[in-house]
Formats: C-alpha cells, sequence, structure tokens
C-alpha cells in the first residue's frame, strides 16, 4: 500500500486522472479509438450475451427487470463493463451480472436501482 501511494504522489494530476478514469471504467487503457457506433454495437451484443446467460447466473439482473430498474441499462454504467473486459460482450456479460449479484447480496434489492453512495456502506 505504501508502494502504491508513494507511486501516486509522483504521478502528474492529470495522470492520477486517467488512471482513475480506468479504474472506474469511464476509460480504457486498451489501445482502441472509441466511437459512438463501435460503443453502440457492443453495448448491443453484450445485451444479448446477457440474455443467452442461463437464468442461474442473472437472478439479480432478472430482479432489476422486474422492478423496472433504469440504473441496469444505464449505458455508461455498462460501458464499464465492457472496457474492463476490452470489449469483450461475453465476458462483460458474465462480470455485469456478477457484479450485479454482488450488489444484491451486500446491499439489497435498492442497489440495482441507482449507484451506491459512501451513506450506502
Amino acid at each position: 500500500l505504501e508502494l502504491w501511494q508513494q507511486e501516486l504522489k509522483l504521478m502528474s494530476n492529470k495522470d492520477r486522472r486517467i488512471l482513475d478514469d480506468v479504474v472506474r471504467g469511464r476509460r480504457t487503457s486498451a489501445p482502441v479509438v472509441e466511437t459512438a457506433e463501435m460503443l453502440q454495437i457492443a453495448l448491443g451484443c453484450m445485451e444479448l450475451e446477457i440474455q443467452a446467460l442461463p437464468d442461474s447466473q442473472k437472478h439479480a439482473y432478472n430482479k432489476g427487470l422486474n422492478s423496472s430498474s433504469k440504473y441496469i441499462h444505464d449505458p455508461e454504467f455498462r460501458l464499464g463493463f465492457i472496457r474492463a473486459e476490452v470489449y469483450d460482450p461475453k465476458k462483460a456479460a458474465v462480470r455485469f451480472c456478477k457484479w450485479l449479484e454482488l450488489l444484491v447480496e451486500f446491499y439489497g434489492d435498492f442497489a440495482l436501482t441507482r449507484r451506491l453512495y459512501y451513506s450506502d456502506l
């Protein structure tokens, strides 16, 4: 941890912001130029992969659908999973559904409706 902190202190503000964006899924570290069309295709493919998963792997996702949650359909939220898996929609779909399962396990069904806040911890 100390080594990590030292490395962060040596980085410029710009580099820290870029690293933060990569960690949070707002940007990818892969050398890919994202276009709006590419992102729409990736989101569509991810949705198809989610639908192809067995119900046993997407209980939380189905709960979110039943609750009419807009959060689980938020493109920016989903793009984080696509970028984390370097644009592999199948892996992104699995990661997304596992994340939703963890959210429900640790925070309850309300976690499917909005981002978590520090006050939720």
